[in-house]
């Protein structure tokens, strides 16, 4: 599966990207990046199977930019928090796994 955001893939790369791959090609966004880390794991995680989970400050993309890899690795999600603040849609995701 390739997740892409309608706020960084406009529609016409959207249709090329379903056109190239075989793989299938979801949009998935939310209006606040952190809201939107939250849809992808529950959207890759639908049944928790891991007790790892990464977290990453979504206010400076290179923390997300290392911990990617890592979650892909181990299959576990990577979620976006502030310096200060656990927002609530990734509080509730936490809070879903085991």
């Amino acid at each position: 599966m390739l997740l892409v955001t309608p706020t960084v893939v406009i529609p016409a790369v959207f249709k090329e990207l379903t056109i190239l791959t075989a793989a299938p090609v979801t949009q998935i966004a939310w209006p606040v990046r952190f809201e939107t880390s939250a849809a992808i794991s529950a959207s890759f995680f639908i049944t928790p199977q891991t007790t790892t989970i990464y977290v990453a400050n979504g206010l400076t993309f290179h923390d997300a930019l290392y911990a990617g890899p890592a979650g892909a690795m181990s299959i576990a999600p990577l979620l976006l928090v502030t310096t200060n603040i656990i927002p609530e849609s990734i509080r509730t995701e936490i809070e879903r796994s085991p």
